[in-house]
């Protein structure tokens, strides 16, 4: 399962949605400007991470929700 973490980091003026699946950053989702964008990261050393379709787009619209508020 994908977990969402919210951070705060320090490079960025609003908070983040990370996106993880065991130890792995999937992706970051923001909302710096009023829109909302992802940044998706593979595994170092390769060049894919395999993620269910339905499974991604659950948590990219719950990260969406989190940033929302």
């Amino acid at each position: 399962m994908i977990e969402l973490q919210i951070t705060s980091p320090p490079d960025r003026e609003r908070v983040v949605v990370e996106l993880w699946l065991d130890n792995t950053q999937l992706a970051e989702v923001s909302n710096e400007d009023g829109t909302f964008r992802v940044e998706v990261y593979t595994t170092p050393g390769t060049n894919k991470v395999a993620v269910s379709l339905d499974e991604l787009g659950e948590a990219l619209k719950r990260a969406r929700e989190n940033l929302a508020i």
